[in-house]
């Protein structure tokens, strides 16, 4: 029955109850989840619909079949309280803390109650994939840099974009289109921690001449945020051809190839033979480091930004306390 719905080859996976936290709670992207029974003369004609957009939406979300026919799979079915078929539900990108399960996450499912088109069926979908790229200007917005509710920064001149998320690696696309394009919302989704996307119109030709941009669409790395090094992508553009170009810079850590390659040298040289003092080990007897942490006190959004927002790793603890002069 499974193969008859939807084959090896497409690109909808037939989820059940053993991947199903794996593959659509876990998974960072949205996730569209068709519950349907292989009897049911509705879910066969949507089936092509339904294939056909899964393959438009690769890279962009996830697109997924359980079988409630299945008696494995009918708690599962329960749980959604699906009572027709087909019953498509889109999962969002990101999970959230379950309430009744702290140490688990959950992601709660919108309904979907369109036209059963391959077309409102990807619309729909990219509903779901947020946008995560920072639009680019020649000169920085009237009000200020734009950002979102979440801390995301929208819209920023150069300067702005360099300096938002220090350490965080850059990538820039330069375009003749008026909006982002699907692809690239994908890559930044994908890459949301660990690189900070861009995307500059043709109209912004002060920032194309920073760079020398000659031809459309470009796209190029600042490994460490800086304009004096960039490595520009000659490949196909396409989304598995760009991942692997963007997985080498994509390390949380924000250094660049050419700072690690730099690091490793220097380990390796002679005068560096020796531990230094923080990986040397300690000798017995020796008095043990007192542990004084440096707590920073926030008093405005510039603070936020710079101690918690901004941080590429760790956790940020915040101790909201109450005040009484004196």
């Amino acid at each position: 029955a499974e193969a008859a719905m939807y084959g090896k080859s497409s690109k909808v996976i037939q989820l059940n109850t053993n991947n199903f936290r794996q593959e659509v709670i876990e998974a960072p992207y949205p996730v569209l989840v068709e519950f349907y029974a292989p009897w049911c003369g509705h879910c066969q004609s949507l089936a092509p619909k339904y294939d056909k957009a899964a393959k438009e939406l690769y890279g962009l979300a996830k697109v997924g079949a359980v079988d409630c026919d299945e008696d494995a799979n009918r708690p599962l079915c329960a749980q959604y309280k699906v009572e027709g078929f087909p019953t498509i539900k889109a999962f969002p990108w990101k999970a959230r803390i379950d309430k009744k399960n702290p140490k688990k996450k959950t992601k709660t499912p919108q309904d979907y109650n369109q036209a059963r088109t391959a077309k409102a069926l990807y619309d729909f979908a990219m509903a779901q994939v947020p946008t995560l790229t920072v639009t680019v200007k020649d000169k920085p917005p009237s009000s200020g840099n734009v950002m979102s509710k979440g801390g995301q920064l929208m819209l920023s001149d150069l300067a702005g974009f360099l300096e938002h998320r220090p350490g965080t690696p850059k990538v820039l696309l330069f375009t003749q289109k008026d909006e982002v394009a699907p692809l690239y919302r994908g890559l930044a989704m994908a890459y949301h921690d660990r690189l900070m996307l861009g995307w500059v119109s043709s109209k912004n030709t002060d920032v194309q001449k920073q760079f020398g941009i000659t031809k459309f669409p470009t796209l190029l790395v600042l490994p460490d945020g800086q304009i004096d090094n960039t490595v520009v992508y000659d490949g196909k553009i396409s989304l598995d051809n760009l991942k692997a170009f963007l997985k080498p810079y994509a390390s949380k850590s924000g250094k660049s190839k050419r700072s690690d390659d730099e690091a490793s040298k220097k380990e390796k040289s002679p005068e560096n033979d020796e531990a230094s003092p923080a990986e040397s080990p300690m000798e017995e007897g020796s008095p043990v480091p007192e542990f004084d942490p440096q707590v920073p006190e926030l008093r405005n959004q510039e603070d936020l930004e710079k101690y918690c927002l901004q941080r590429t790793n760790g956790i940020c603890l915040m101790a909201l306390l109450s005040y009484e002069p004196d």
